[in-house]
């Protein structure tokens, strides 16, 4: 099992030099004959006449899965063994699996041991019998199960997966085995090619990983994704739904297109993509704000035991938000979303007080209105492959509690240029409660919340002053125009 790698490791004391990684060159040539270059296809050929084992176990690998030339096991076998017989571990396990199994070839059980001895003994402190036993067994089953049913062939490519992820020794082993993280990444992708959705959302996470090297990842990660997304496969639609509605590897924010993406995903019942749902309606900076709607998704991912939903509808039992204020449901809810104040002897305590308190607030709402304060704070730079230029943070406070919901606040930006620029900052619902934590438990001023507003124009992350326009929201209930109430200060 994958879990006892660690033990397994401990017993090979690997010589992590010992094992050679395949060539960036032999690797290019892959890529090109995957694209049916014949030329790339007799450059590798050539190396292995000159006995490069590299380039034998390629081609062996080419010839048993059909790499742009007609499946062929007798070839297969032919170069895993070359490779084997002239440097192990190239093609050692390979052509075992082969004789073990009698594929292509009568079955052979001594050759079979020959061949896992020749490779185990070098640069191990075990025997071929122990690493059989603890590994390659496992990965024969699965590679047996792929085989004869191509729906287990995802479950094959994670296991290698989990194997090789194992850090440097346990990579060098999986190596040994006949399968180094780029054999792995190229029979993912060459089954991917057959429109299996979960295989291209595999390697989708592969590329994203970093689980081999490449120049361009995100743009790799991306493309698969996107096919396994068309295809149907949740957790890919999920993450398409986060790149557009947060403008990521390059995507240009698309509030329709994230929402949609989010909707197909849980639709199959994708919890992350009800979660997200879940905030987007609660927050209400990119939809109209909707607690119902926000509570029926959170509680959709709360049954599948996640614990951000738990914390949601928890804190929306503490605020009374679409429920009616429920301290000692919030206190269990929390509990089961593992947060501090499941600990906080005062939780309860203030969350009575504070319910007495917006309860107060919105009987007096015409008398006793609370004042907010408003400022631009810090200047971030943008991330990689975001589409804007920078984000400028805003920060608004209230004086007292208060329901504090859907607040917009029209800018005018100035640069030092004397340019304009409009811009409407959104900010999520606040100043419902003085525990002083944010859902996680964190502490944090729930009086106070601050937003990121992406900025386009390089020349307005220098913002030189700003003039607010209008500001309007919710204030207890009642909506309102903040400036003509003198609320917004």
């Amino acid at each position: 099992m994958i879990k006892r790698k660690w033990n397994i490791l401990f017993l090979l004391g690997l010589s992590f030099a010992s094992v050679c990684q395949a060539g960036d060159d032999i690797d290019a040539l892959y890529s090109r004959i995957a694209q049916k270059d014949i030329q790339a296809l007799n450059e590798l050929k050539a190396l292995a006449k000159d006995n490069n084992a590299q380039a034998l176990a390629e081609l062996g690998f080419i010839y048993e899965y059909g790499v742009a030339v007609p499946i062929d096991m007798i070839q297969a076998i032919k170069y895993y063994e070359q490779a084997c017989h002239v440097e192990e571990p190239y093609g050692c396990y390979n052509a075992r699996y082969f004789y073990l199994h009698g594929l292509g070839v009568m079955q052979d059980d001594v050759l079979a041991k020959e061949l896992a001895d020749k490779t185990s003994k070098a640069d191990t402190d075990t025997d071929a019998q122990t690493v059989t036993r603890l590994i390659a067994d496992e990965i024969d089953t699965a590679k047996q199960a792929a085989e004869s049913d191509i729906t287990q062939r995802s479950r094959f490519i994670e296991t290698l997966r989990q194997y090789a992820s194992g850090g440097s020794a346990m990579a060098a082993l999986i190596t040994r085995l006949g399968y180094s993280k780029e054999d792995i990444l190229h029979l993912a992708e060459l089954w991917a090619q057959e429109r299996d959705p979960e295989l291209n959302f595999i390697v989708g996470s592969l590329y994203d990983s970093g689980f081999v090297e490449v120049d361009d990842k995100e743009a790799r990660s991306l493309q698969w994704f996107r096919k396994a997304a068309e295809l149907g496969q949740a957790d890919a639609q999920n993450i398409l739904g986060y790149f557009y509605l947060n403008g990521k590897r390059g995507i240009k924010r698309d509030l329709q297109k994230g929402v949609q993406w989010y909707e197909l995903a849980a639709a199959q019942g994708n919890a992350d993509a009800l979660i997200n749902l879940g905030e987007i309606y609660y927050s209400g900076t990119q939809v109209p704000l909707d607690y119902a709607r926000a509570f029926e998704f959170f509680e959709r991912a709360a049954k599948m035991g996640k614990f951000r939903a738990l914390n949601y509808l928890a804190w929306m039992y503490t605020n009374g938000q679409f429920v009616d204020t429920d301290c000692r449901k919030a206190a269990e809810l929390f509990a089961q979303g593992r947060t501090s104040f499941a600990d906080d002897p005062h939780f309860q305590v203030t969350c009575e007080k504070d319910r007495q308190a917006r309860a107060e607030a919105v009987a007096m709402r015409e008398k006793n209105l609370p004042k907010l304060t408003f400022n631009r704070d810090r200047v971030f730079g943008a991330s990689q492959g975001s589409g804007y230029a920078c984000e400028l943070e805003f920060v608004v406070k209230t004086d007292r509690i208060s329901s504090i919901e859907n607040l917009r606040v029209s800018l005018a930006l100035k640069n030092k240029a004397g340019a304009m620029s409009q811009q409407v900052i959104a900010f999520e619902p606040f100043g419902l409660n003085t525990q002083n934590r944010n859902l996680q438990g964190y502490k944090s001023d729930t009086l106070r919340e601050s937003t990121l507003q992406p900025v386009y124009q390089p020349e307005f992350c220098d913002v030189d002053s700003y003039s607010v326009t209008a500001v309007t929201g919710m204030v207890n209930g009642k909506e309102m125009d903040m400036l003509k109430a003198g609320v917004f200060l």
